[in-house]
């Protein structure tokens, strides 16, 4: 009997198999029903940020109206706050950054749930602000609560594997039958091997079929193709990985009870007690710290402004040495006010300095879990689809190092402008928009 006869007899009994039928109709439901959830939440964050962009054209084109008109500027009355002045122009310049979803979320929903995907910059901002996350979570975390595609084929899959496969060669052992067989076939184990493969390409087509539906949903093609072929990858693979397993149960074990003992065990070792193990193992090592309230620099802010502006100066020239050759540095009444409206820049460099603590906390977190990836291979696997998908941790840490980028730059603009004499008029105010601006988009 050829592997072929194998894969046309098995394939008899599949379709007559009804619990094997519902199985497979049920994992691609729950898959279609995840890609859906992520195409649904690539449309929800992509037309938030188009009308956020509206939002922020708008609101320049009104402050240029209403304060840098050629002519408005000698009629304003409000002393307190001159808009020709670098800092009150720039602590009302609407600029946001935005963490665009990629046409591969429709695979991997990942972190994007936990972390906003917009931010309002100013040179008082922080990349670890509130409106972008109420504490730092463990990057390493398996989040199952978000159901989508890689939670299907992360968790479902290999149910679906183990209720199509369970009951290879158990029956025709227990019913007498495999003296028969093993006369039909060049060996057992390799009959036993083609109807294990029967079903392991089954689900990797269909799981293939799927990745290929997912990426007809977005309009532009282009964008996802790069992904697809990792994510085909990542799918073989995995479903490699719990195939040898199975195959290695069955061809051990003679008893039914025993296969699907084993099977059922194997799962739950994987799929919980071992992330389980490794979380206590991190906690332990570890311990959960509210790490954001280093970030918050409040009281040292509060500080640099009841300090001397010898002090402040001193301080401002460490990070900014050119100051000492400003064009207003002979102007006693402009250099107090350019030390006042300069504080933003230490406070910039206070967040800054604990930032760093806390991100070296991070990663020393990430090294530690990386270290069971072999014992590990659900998280793993995760991780790698959410990297595919840039739905990773990294992929927002990245977004969060654009925005400290963002706020550096406005710093240094504001300290350029402010020791320089500049009035900002509107020229200046448009070419904003060119300075605060990112490789891919501001």
């Amino acid at each position: 009997m050829t592997f072929v006869n194998i894969f046309l007899l098995e394939w008899k009994h599949f379709v007559r198999s009804p619990y094997k039928v519902i199985a497979i109709l049920f994992f691609i439901l729950a898959s279609v029903y995840g890609i859906h959830n992520g195409f649904i939440l690539y449309q929800t964050h992509t037309k938030e940020i188009a009308k956020i962009e509206k939002r922020v054209s708008e609101e320049r084109q009104e402050f240029l109206k209403k304060h840098l008109a050629e002519d408005f500027s000698t009629k304003q009355n409000n002393k307190s706050r001159d808009y020709t002045s670098p800092y009150w122009a720039l602590r009302q310049y609407s600029l946001y950054h935005f963490k665009k979803p990629s046409p591969s979320i429709v695979y991997s929903i990942g972190q994007s749930e936990q972390f906003g995907f917009y931010k309002k910059i100013t040179f008082n901002s922080s990349p670890y602000d509130n409106d972008l996350s109420e504490e730092i979570a463990n990057p390493e975390r398996l989040l199952i609560g978000t159901f989508d595609f890689s939670f299907a084929l992360l968790f479902l899959l290999p149910l679906v594997l183990m209720i199509l496969a369970f009951n290879i060669k158990s029956n025709e052992t227990e019913q007498g039958f495999m003296s028969l067989i093993e006369v039909q076939v060049i060996s057992k184990n390799a009959w036993t091997i083609a109807r294990v493969g029967f079903y392991s390409f089954l689900v990797l087509f269909i799981s293939y079929c799927l990745i290929f539906y997912g990426s007809l949903l977005m309009a532009n093609f282009q964008p996802i193709k790069t992904a697809m072929v990792p994510m085909l990858l990542y799918t073989f693979l995995y479903i490699l990985f719990w195939s040898t397993l199975f195959l290695f149960i069955i061809i051990k074990n003679k008893n039914l009870l025993s296969i699907i003992l084993q099977m059922s065990f194997s799962f739950i070792l994987f799929a919980f007690v071992t992330p389980g193990i490794v979380h206590q193992l991190l906690s332990i090592n570890y311990p959960v710290n509210l790490m954001t309230n280093l970030i918050d620099v409040r009281d040292q802010r509060q500080e640099l402004y009841v300090q001397s502006h010898d002090v402040i100066n001193s301080q401002l020239k460490i990070i900014y040495p050119q100051i000492e050759n400003a064009s207003i540095i002979d102007d006693s009444l402009k250099v107090k006010s350019a030390l006042s409206q300069s504080i933003p820049a230490l406070v910039n460099s206070l967040k800054k300095s604990n930032i760093g603590v806390v991100e070296n906390e991070i990663q020393s977190k990430i090294d530690f879990v990386n270290k069971f990836n072999i014992i590990n291979p659900i998280v793993f696997f995760q991780n790698k689809i959410n990297a595919v998908s840039e739905t990773h941790y990294d992929n927002y840490q990245t977004y969060r190092n654009e925005i400290q980028f963002l706020i550096d730059k406005q710093i240094e603009v504001l300290i350029e402008d402010i020791w320089s004499g500049r009035i900002v008029d509107e020229n200046r105010y448009t070419d904003y928009s060119k300075i605060f601006t990112i490789n891919n988009g501001s």
